[in-house]
């Protein structure tokens, strides 16, 4: 039995283990929201050979020889993996691998791929298949609409993991075109915008839809079994619809980054009319909630049904269920139809001439906090000119250069920060020099915790850009605060309350912003509370001894952000009640406990093989006992045989009886029959 729960034990933790194979990735400020390109330039001014590869807040860099690829190629990789000696990526719809950073081989993977890649790190990426099939005709490649993919760097393959197949195996009649035009993340959720064409069946008609997947990054693996979709069409929907983006306008004034979140979408009125307009969802997180919660209480609903049912336009009906956040839906997506419930606000923009879908672009970059700026990149071909017209412009810049031969895609640079475009014939790189405004972050704290990164220092009570190098620990250490006082000196098991004193109060305003005070490596505080200079907390003993003071000062919300510390020049004396003993103290619980499991299954094995051994032994001695008798039976006749014929004559019908012995009758009762002894000689053999 103990066995039993040990197995069971381990299964769960390998399937934990399995289930949450990615980490839930930490981004820095420039991809927040979205990594537009993985591949970026380190030398934008003077490029070489020497590329930055960003993948899920993990960044390299790494060379390339241009005789093996091209600039313009490389820079269009989608990238999965950050080891420089096996880079996978996936380009021109193609699974590759750069091994030591000379020769690239395809991977095997039994389907296409699309552009649609999102890596999370580990090898692990979702794909999001483009589906075009306008005249509904088939038999077509079974595609799956959303798929998990694992990239093997060892064997060279890829393979799907996880994904949302099809419903039957005629979904083909239905779908005219799937194409996920844009995503974005933020927190621990990833949304997917998807453009789909549906054919109705019933009603004979093609119905075009905007559809939102949201998605749970911490779920791992799972992520797919924890998506919601929220969808609308509208009556001018009957135009087509050429793309879509998200656009995230960086407010101050809000800590939901969903409540910024709007739609760019374009539609086609003929062959040089386009129309542009901006469509506002205010309760946007909140309707994924509403409709999660109507399809788990099982009732009847004209808004909400499967996903999977209603690309067939099939009614169906969710199972009763107990709603919580993010739960599993075992690949049952609840589709959330919101076009009824006056969520959506739509703001037309303008009239685009001459606009063709494959050479115009739109890309919206947004930094946050504390940066809160929004770039805006369009390239323009203008075919009445004869020239394409590359555009840029943020808040308060706009940037307007014409080339017949560039490019017609903006690549996002990490660092230096920026953006560029490249020319098709000679590679020329045209960089846009985006430096972060520094002057903007006006404290000390915001400019070193945010703006290091970006070379922004804190001088004379102005942040400022400079480029030269740093010391960081000097920059980063009792440089925007100081610890002046901190109290008692000397703790007890019975008194925890400290306190500690700053000479300049700390400007705290987001709650991914946070303190971490520590004295020494294990004695942490709990319940801070800071009120202008003062912080109080409970210190929680683990170690004895004299400590120094630090207060960290941290963000969750960004992987290149700067710690702030502060450290005491006085010591605490801590004397942690039992401390010294403790750590022995859980080394010799858990030899006991393992000498205890260990004992458990040699008892149980030695109980177990000393049954089966007597039992042989029992079985053995049953035959032997039975051999015996029969073979003294024998020997007991033929002896008996020859007594009768030498004396019967002399015998007399008094002195001959027929009933056997005593010990005779004995020996019958106990003998096994002819069956058992030939069952006990076969497991005996």
């Amino acid at each position: 039995m103990l066995s039993q729960h040990l197995i069971e034990i381990v299964k769960l933790v390998l399937f934990v283990k399995l289930s949450h194979s990615f980490k839930l990735p930490k981004h820095n400020v420039l991809s927040y929201y979205k990594t537009i390109n993985n591949v970026f330039l380190t030398n934008p001014f003077n490029h070489t050979t020497s590329y930055g590869i960003y993948v899920a807040g993990q960044t390299i860099t790494i060379d390339i020889p241009s005789d093996i690829v091209n600039v313009y190629d490389i820079l269009n990789w989608k990238v999965v993996n950050v080891v420089k000696n096996r880079l996978m990526f996936v380009h021109n719809n193609k699974p590759l691998i750069l091994i030591d950073q000379k020769t690239i081989r395809r991977m095997n993977h039994s389907n296409g791929l699309s552009d649609s890649i999102i890596a999370f790190g580990d090898n692990e990426a979702l794909h999001v298949p483009t589906i075009f099939n306008p005249n509904l005709t088939g038999p077509v490649p079974k595609w799956n609409y959303i798929e998990l993919l694992h990239f093997d760097d060892e064997k060279e393959k890829v393979s799907v993991i996880r994904s949302l197949p099809w419903r039957k195996n005629d979904d083909w009649k239905f779908i005219k075109e799937w194409k996920m035009t844009d995503y974005t993340h933020f927190n621990d959720k990833l949304y997917l915008l998807i453009k789909r064409s549906i054919w109705n069946e019933k009603a004979a008609k093609v119905t075009q839809e905007i559809s939102i997947i949201r998605m749970c990054l911490d779920k791992g693996r799972e992520l797919i079994s924890s998506a919601i979709e929220i969808r609308y069409t509208l009556p001018d929907f009957f135009i087509e619809i050429i793309d879509s983006n998200f656009k995230l306008y960086p407010y101050r004034n809000t800590t939901n980054s969903s409540q910024n979140l709007t739609l760019n979408v374009i539609r086609q009125f003929n062959s040089t009319h386009y129309h542009e307009s901006e469509h506002s969802i205010p309760q946007f997180e909140e309707l994924f909630e509403r409709g999660a919660k109507i399809c788990a209480s099982g009732n009847e609903s004209n808004t909400v049904t499967l996903l999977q049912n209603h690309l067939r336009f099939e009614s169906s009906e969710c199972k009763k269920s107990t709603h919580k956040l993010c739960s599993s839906n075992d690949n049952f997506i609840p589709s959330f139809d919101i076009t009824n419930e006056e969520a959506v606000i739509v703001s037309p923009i303008y009239f685009l001439e001459n606009y063709h879908p494959l050479s115009n672009k739109y890309q919206f970059v947004s930094l946050q906090h504390p940066f809160y700026q929004m770039w805006s990149i369009t390239i323009d071909n203008m075919k009445m000119l004869g020239s394409s017209h590359i555009c840029y412009s943020s808040e308060s810049f706009h940037y307007c250069n014409s080339t017949n031969q560039v490019e017609l895609q903006y690549f996002v640079n990490q660092r230096p920060l920026g953006g560029f475009f490249v020319t098709k014939l000679t590679n020329q790189i045209i960089f846009v020099d985006k430096a972060v405004k520094c002057e903007q972050l006006t404290s000390c704290i915001y400019c070193i915790m945010y703006g290091l990164y970006f070379n922004c220092v804190w001088s004379n009570s102005i942040c400022t850009y400079d480029d030269q190098p740093k010391n960081k620990i000097h920059l980063t250490v009792d440089h925007c605060f100081k610890i002046v006082q901190i109290s008692p000196l000397n703790f007890t098991s019975s008194s925890s309350n400290f306190t500690v004193v700053l000479d300049e109060a700390l400007d705290i305003t987001k709650p991914q912003e946070y303190l971490v005070i520590e004295a020494g490596s294990h004695n942490h505080c709990t319940n801070v509370k800071i009120n202008g200079t003062i912080i109080k907390c409970s210190m929680n003993q683990a170690d004895s001894g004299e400590f120094n003071v630090h207060v960290n000062l941290m963000s969750d919300n960004y992987v290149d952000v700067a710690m702030i510390s502060a450290k005491s020049t006085d010591k605490v004396t801590i004397f942690a009640s039992g401390s010294e003993y403790i750590y022995p103290l859980i080394v010799i619980i858990f030899l006991i406990l393992s000498y205890i499991l260990l004992c458990s299954f040699l008892v149980m094995a030695y109980l177990r093989c000393n049954e089966e051994l007597i039992e042989r032994f029992r079985k053995f001695f049953r035959l032997k006992k039975a051999t015996e008798f029969f073979g003294a039976n024998k020997t007991l006749t033929q002896v008996k045989s020859q007594i009768l014929s030498s004396t019967m004559k002399s015998l007399t019908d008094s002195t001959f009886t027929n009933e056997p012995s005593t010990k005779m009758v004995k020996s019958w009762t106990t003998m096994p029959s002819v069956s058992q002894q030939l069952y006990i000689s076969k497991q005996v053999h």
